[in-house]
């Protein structure tokens, strides 16, 4: 080693270590390092370490890091760690004596604070990984982990890199604004490996990453809880993946984020966005999920999201807004389901999704048979299949499962609705076109548009067979399924205001964000059309209070009559969410006034009175 710290607060500065040649302090020790921490554990002395504006080129010596603070088992005395502004530069021609320009730190002192990396850049680095964090929590020291935050790192290029680019492990690490470029994983090892209580990857990149064989891009193990409220997540947010493969012949292909062994991550998206990615894998494998905001474009797949284990049935599955367009099946992959469970998988609600030019392929394996798979329930709401094919539901594992389409609209479908005779499906104010409707099972059909005759086990309330015309089906540049289509229902047919669902059903808009209550056919309602979209053609009022009509109890009417306080009365002592239209105990003025509060309370009444007195504008 070059510095070794033994006691007290050292701050390095502005300093270049290049093509240092380091020997082991002892022969066969591998605890050697640049800048080492180089004393046995002591609770009662301490050393702080600040690293700034520095420089580690091509220090060659196998196993010595740049930084490492790990002497002997209990990890030394570091209890402060800063490294800033500072690069770590590997020598990309070392292939057999590999250069460790890295960080290695075993964090051990019960009064280790968070620590901070930020603006560092890590090119060319060591086999070994660029960065390893080893973190207690409070079973070991009596306090949680220190929290370690990665901020606006550059990792990358580097080729042929060992068992991982970094291993965090303790606390709830996070990295944020950092990019991940030009760097190929060895086989059956991640690119970035998590462990802890929780995890968070916020706007951060991954670009040009090859995952080699059965390698994953994150791998994430929880601290396993007593209960299932403790479990902690793995959060992506503001995310991009971009150009990944993770191919890996006929074998399982590598996943964004997977499981290490048995211990799934639970896996929370806000604002993902995929796109390039070729991988015979699925592209999540977690215990339960909650999806707000992805977009996969352009890929080739394994399949989009799996639940990997039995006891994900103690999760409510949530997707909220996501959009799948121009997916097929990667050519060694058994199909591209969007979303598979194992057994006892949990139930699924999928919201606002719009899949479009999806092609699964399965390859007859009952695992991969649909593109949704499950085991419980799932529903589907405000959805859109446009240019899809393969079958879109199957039972796996289980003879229970059961699926509810509700708003959803299929354009172009090419395969059968359903499969399997113990698959049950309810579909409610939807607008099928182009798919097969002879399905074994049995089949409710609700308020529903539908192109074809159903099959022998259908059952049709409120529902319409015959030719379905949409506004625009293929949009201003003629190809289908590029996303500017219209496919709101064209004038005529008699899925214009066929659904019968109000406004205390909560819905309000469509997919496309447009109202939803419209009267399309000039019959003085406002009932809402079958399908995800809803056709604009009246002249829309903001008239909160209009929730029933004189003609139909329910459906609103352009006015403010006693019909919509009685409707209203009636559904806010069933309790109905929909009547929740207020925070309980707000007065007008108040920010909290008009915004509901998960209650219906003698607030919500008194409220919807006031609008009512009011009327429409």
């Amino acid at each position: 080693m070059l510095i070794s710290i033994r006691g007290g607060d050292v701050e390095i500065e502005r300093c270049t270590f290049r093509n240092d040649v380091l020997a082991p302090a002892v022969p066969g020790d591998t605890d050697s390092g640049v800048v080492a921490i180089d004393a046995e554990f002591d609770a009662e002395e301490t050393i702080g370490l600040r690293v700034h504006d520095s420089t580690f080129t091509a220090v060659a010596a196998q196993f010595s890091p740049a930084i490492r603070s790990n002497r002997g088992s209990n990890g030394g005395m570091l209890t402060a760690l800063e490294v800033t502004e500072s690069r770590f530069l590997g020598d990309p021609s070392a292939a057999s004596n590999p250069t460790a320009a890295s960080m290695s730190v075993l964090a051990r002192h019960p009064e280790l604070q968070d620590a901070l990396i930020e603006g560092c850049q890590f090119r060319n680095v060591t086999p070994f990984g660029p960065l390893s964090w080893y973190a207690l929590d409070a079973a070991d020291t009596g306090r949680p982990a220190p929290e370690l935050l990665i901020s606006n790192c550059e990792f990358g290029p580097r080729s042929d890199i060992g068992p991982s680019q970094i291993t965090l492990v303790g606390g709830t690490p996070q990295l944020e604004n950092c990019s991940f470029v030009g760097i190929a994983t060895p086989a059956v090892s991640p690119l970035l490996s998590l462990s802890g209580r929780g995890a968070i990857v916020r706007d951060t990149s991954f670009t040009d990453i090859d995952l080699g064989s059965r390698g994953n891009l994150i791998e994430f193990t929880y601290t396993f809880p007593s209960t299932i409220e403790e479990l902690g997540s793995l959060l992506l947010e503001d995310a991009d993946f971009i150009r990944i493969n993770g191919t890996s012949g006929n074998g399982i292909g590598g996943q964004l984020v997977g499981p290490s062994g048995l211990s799934t991550p639970y896996i929370a998206i806000d604002g993902v966005r995929v796109e390039g990615v070729s991988t015979n894998g699925t592209l999540f494998a977690a215990l339960g999920y909650d999806v707000r905001d992805l977009t996969v474009r352009g890929s080739l797949l394994g399949g989009v999201f799996e639940a990997t284990r039995a006891d994900s049935s103690e999760f409510e599955n949530s997707f909220e807004s996501i959009e799948l367009s121009g997916i097929g099946t990667h050519p060694n992959a058994n199909g591209a389901p969007v979303f598979r469970t194992s057994p006892g998988g949990g139930s699924a609600r999928f919201s606002r999704m719009r899949v479009r030019d999806y092609t699964h392929s399965p390859s007859g394996n009952s695992f991969f048979a649909a593109i949704f798979l499950n085991g419980e329930t799932v529903l589907i709401e405000d959805t859109l299949f446009h240019e899809t094919s393969g079958p879109l539901f199957s039972p796996n594992f289980s003879d229970d499962a059961a699926f509810t389409l509700d708003r959803v609209t299929i354009v172009d479908h090419g395969g059968p609705l359903a499969l399997g005779e113990d698959l049950e499906l309810e579909v409610r104010s939807s607008v099928l076109d182009g798919a097969s409707l002879s399905v074994a099972g049995p089949v409710n059909y609700t308020d529903s548009l539908l192109a074809s005759e159903p099959g022998p086990n259908a059952t049709l309330v409120n529902s319409v067979v015959g030719p379905i015309s949409f506004a625009d089906r293929s949009g201003p540049d003629k190809i289908p399924a590029t996303g500017d289509e219209d496919l709101s229902l064209a004038p005529g047919p008699p899925g214009i205001d066929l659904a019968s669902y109000g406004p205390l059903s909560g819905v309000r808009t469509d997919l496309a964000g447009d109202p939803r209550f419209v009267d399309g056919n000039s019959d003085g309602l406002f009932a809402p059309d079958a399908g995800a979209f809803e056709a604009q053609r009246s002249e829309i009022t903001d008239c909160p209070a209009d929730v029933s009509s004189d003609l139909a109890f329910g459906i609103p009417d352009g006015q403010v009559t006693a019909a919509d306080l009685g409707f209203f009365v009636e559904s806010w002592l069933a309790g109905v969410p929909g009547a929740d239209l207020t925070t309980e105990a707000s007065n007008a003025g108040d920010e909290s006034f008009g915004e509901p509060d998960g209650r219906v309370t003698i607030t919500d009444l008194t409220f919807f009175v006031e609008i009512w007195l009011i009327g429409c504008p």
